[in-house]
């Protein structure tokens, strides 16, 4: 009986303090500052046993040395950092790459393309780099705020920009499409170089369409494979509809017309090798710069 007297009592002072909205009896309420700290002036929250806290100390010689200490202590955590915004040679402003609101385009349900969910769900991890002209132009490191509302990823190539590709990867996978490579293999030659590669094979397919995207400028796919055309010395001809489709195209090298006056008479080669090799040298000739117009 004595304990549950005891029990009954404790409860009941619990009760009355909360009544009173006096909890500094509490020890989980005495002292927030054991675990947290409040920043002045900001009201962010910082948890002092993060790693991040060490590059407040730093001088970085430049922008680009600051956002690449941040990312690397963020993604040994398990988070991504992005640019949230900047302005050139006086700060940068760092937060988590799921921070901010979804931004609705006013595109109805119904008539979007690609039906998927945001990613975004207001974290409010946020950090600084400003340029301090008083330290000579060196970088220094602010806090804002280094609590996230989620659980660290136990897999990064979840997050967008962990998959992206270095400039000479995007040159590689440029060359390698022209080439006729098909994309795993493409991901598999630059995994081989890059063990640590999280792309997977959709960000190739993607990095392609802006490839074409990109050659193309503008132009229609045929109007591009007709200034290749002419650009490479070849004589060509088309033909349109009334509805001015394209329906007929004919193309040929300089070098082909001539060996064609030469020679008009073709005779089918009765040997197999000779066939291979003939055959083979049609659809090298076939793919020049059709490839990347998607044409073969």
């Amino acid at each position: 009986m004595d304990e549950e007297q005891k029990l009954e009592s404790e409860l009941q002072r619990i009760l009355d303090m909360v009544g009173n909205s006096d909890l500094s009896g509490m020890p989980e309420f005495s002292n927030p500052s054991n675990s947290q700290d409040i920043v002045h002036g900001s009201e962010a929250s910082i948890d002092k046993s993060d790693k991040m806290l060490s590059l407040t100390n730093k001088n970085f010689r430049s922008r680009e040395d600051l956002i690449e200490a941040a990312r690397k202590i963020a993604f040994v955590q398990g988070y991504a950092l992005v640019i949230r915004r900047s302005k050139y040679e006086k700060y940068v402003v760092l937060g988590c790459d799921r921070g901010g609101n979804y931004k609705s385009r006013r595109v109805p349900l119904e008539e979007r393309k690609k039906k998927s969910a945001s990613r975004l769900i207001n974290c409010p991890f946020e950090i600084w780099g400003k340029k301090k002209r008083k330290l000579q132009g060196f970088w220094k490191l602010e806090i804002k705020s280094l609590l996230h509302n989620h659980e660290p990823s136990t897999d990064m190539s979840g997050h967008p920009y962990c998959r992206r590709f270095s400039n000479e990867e995007i040159m590689r996978i440029k060359e390698m499409s022209m080439a006729g490579i098909p994309p795993r293999q493409i991901l598999s030659s630059l995994r081989q170089s890059n063990p640590h590669l999280l792309a997977i094979s959709r960000n190739i397919y993607n990095k392609k369409a802006k490839i074409l995207e990109e050659s193309l400028a503008g132009r229609t796919v045929i109007q591009a494979l007709l200034d290749e055309l002419g650009g490479g010395g070849f004589s060509y001809n088309i033909e349109y509809d009334q509805e001015g489709h394209l329906t007929h195209l004919f193309f040929a090298h300089p070098m082909s017309i001539e060996l064609s006056k030469s020679y008009p008479h073709v005779e089918e080669p009765k040997n197999v090798t000779n066939q291979i090799v003939i055959r083979s040298l049609d659809m090298q000739r076939a793919s020049f710069s059709l490839r990347l117009y998607g044409m073969i």
